[in-house]
């Protein structure tokens, strides 16, 4: 402040001097010209005490404006200003820098927050009370397959029941919603909390597919029903099996046993027919058994690509083969941790089952292809028959479910399980144009 004093009096010294100068050369010696260049010192110094002393209100309205713009990038010298401005300024920069470090801290925070929205694999999504979409994490963009919305009302074109329920939902609710994505159906289980900021309030909504819970839970029941059916039935048949067979080889071995040779010829027919019976009952539960007490997966470094040119090679031997194209594409190689013996199982049942498709139909076509996909390793098997009935659709996995004449239901929902077992998951897409079953790992 001393300085800034020291430095106010010499001006006005310096002005006092050029006034006097401006009016000696005026009106004492009428130097006209002389005292144009006096007055003209004046105003340049007026002009320049008038800057000096707003320096610091201009200083001061600068720093207040950088902090409204949030710019806290300026900096003001300290020095030779006198102690009391000095102070002001280095309070000024300390104030800049201190709002500096909390906006990168917010800016880290932001960041931080952002990352982990992002990488959570919980879909979230964010909406103002007008439906106004402000947030949607890359879970859930991939849920809905769409690179982003700006309005909740989006939502109706292609997914109506997820848009009802979204809208309807509360602060606190949960609720099972369904999204169909093409052929595919997801079960996603919504959560919903609510927070303001300012005057906007903001709902803030979790969605998880639960597809593969519900799938395991599905799973589970059916392999207890399976267990307390095929256990019951066992109980029964076992002792009807061994009896009838004692009883069929009593009366085979003894011809003589009836006086009518004809009662005992019926007779051993009837006890025949009981026999297979029997036995054809105990060996199909015996195969429905294999759901409930399916091993689990030995994992090794298997390669794809030869396990599959070998299942192609042995349905090209099937009866139903001899007039289908196949076809596999994929890399020279891929090696991925499963159970061989397992996977086999299930890809010679999906060729099996698309053979039999193409049964008696000309230009059938069996195309195998096999990629690396950022999902994870993928087999597809798709073949050009008459697809899947819609109706069928949701029930091919069910175990005991069969189209087939002398089928025992029990083939896709083994390699349902055995893929599960991998931490993977079948999808199927199907029209009258042929139908296309995706093995994930």
């Amino acid at each position: 402040m001393k300085k800034f004093r020291l430095r106010l009096i010499a001006r006005i010294l310096l002005l006092a001097s050029a006034l006097a100068l401006f009016v000696v050369l005026l009106f004492v010696q009428q130097h006209y010209l002389r005292s144009v260049y006096a007055g003209i010192l004046v105003v340049v110094m007026v002009v320049e005490m008038i800057f000096f002393v707003d320096k610091t209100n201009r200083d001061i309205s600068a720093f207040l404006l950088a902090i409204l713009q949030n710019d806290f990038s300026t900096t003001f010298n300290e020095n030779n200003k006198g102690s009391s401005f000095n102070d002001l300024y280095s309070s000024m920069n300390k104030l800049t820098s201190k709002f500096r470090d909390i906006s990168s801290a917010k800016k880290v925070q932001h960041l931080f927050l952002e990352t982990l929205v992002e990488h959570i694999k919980v879909g979230v999504i964010s909406f103002d009370q007008n439906g106004q979409i402000n947030l949607m994490n890359q879970a859930f963009k991939s849920l809905i397959n769409k690179p982003g919305l700006p309005h909740l009302d989006s939502f109706s074109k292609f997914a109506p029941t997820l848009h009802t329920d979204l809208k309807e939902l509360f602060p606190g609710d949960k609720k099972l919603s369904q999204l169909n994505i093409g052929n595919n159906v997801l079960n996603l289980s919504l959560h919903a909390t609510a927070f303001k900021v300012d005057d906007t309030t903001f709902t803030l909504v979790s969605a998880q597919n639960i597809k593969q819970e519900l799938d395991s839970k599905e799973l589970e029941s059916y392999q207890k029903l399976i267990r307390v059916l095929t256990h019951e039935i066992m109980n029964s048949v076992t002792p009807i099996t061994s009896l009838s067979g004692t009883l069929h080889g009593l009366v085979k071995n003894s011809p003589n046993l009836f006086q009518d040779p004809s009662t005992g010829k019926q007779l051993l027919i009837g006890l025949e027919a009981i026999k297979n019976r029997s036995d054809g009952l105990q060996n199909f539960t015996t195969a429905y058994q294999e759901l409930s007490k399916l091993p689990l997966p030995v994992f090794t470094s298997i390669d794809l690509i030869p396990m599959v040119d070998q299942i192609v090679l042995l349905t090209k031997q099937l009866p139903q083969a001899d007039r289908i194209t196949f076809n596999v594409e994929g890399p020279k190689s891929l090696i991925i941790p499963i159970d061989g013996h397992m996977v086999e199982q299930v890809l010679l049942n999906f060729m099996k089952n698309a053979s039999e498709a193409l049964t008696g139909m000309d230009g059938g076509k069996i195309n195998v292809i096999i990629s690396k996909e950022s999902t994870g390793t993928c087999i597809k098997i798709m073949d050009n028959g008459p697809g899947i009935p819609p109706t069928y659709l949701d029930k091919i996995f069910v175990p005991f479910f069969t189209t087939k004449k002398q089928g025992n239901g029990i083939g896709l929902a083994l390699a349902k399980q055995i893929i599960k077992y991998h931490n993977g998951e079948i999808k199927v897409s199907t029209s009258t144009k042929g139908t296309c079953f995706s093995i994930i790992f």
